[in-house]
């Protein structure tokens, strides 16, 4: 069992600020942010792919 109060208290006792720490809500948000962005980046391949595939159909419309 994984005992977050410990690690808090922990925390403080190093002299860390335990406001640094993420809360669950944090953690939430950042997954809800980088799904966003995997998102993006596939759009972005598909965009890449399609211009490759583009590129090369005109290629070899032009070796004809």
């Amino acid at each position: 069992m994984f005992d977050t109060h410990a690690i808090a208290r922990a925390f403080t006792d190093a002299g860390i600020d335990t406001g640094a720490l993420a809360t669950k809500a944090d953690v939430t948000v950042l997954k809800t942010e980088v799904a966003a962005l995997e998102a993006r980046i596939y759009k972005a391949m598909l965009v890449q792919a399609g211009a490759i595939v583009g590129a090369v159909i005109g290629i070899l419309r032009f070796l004809d």
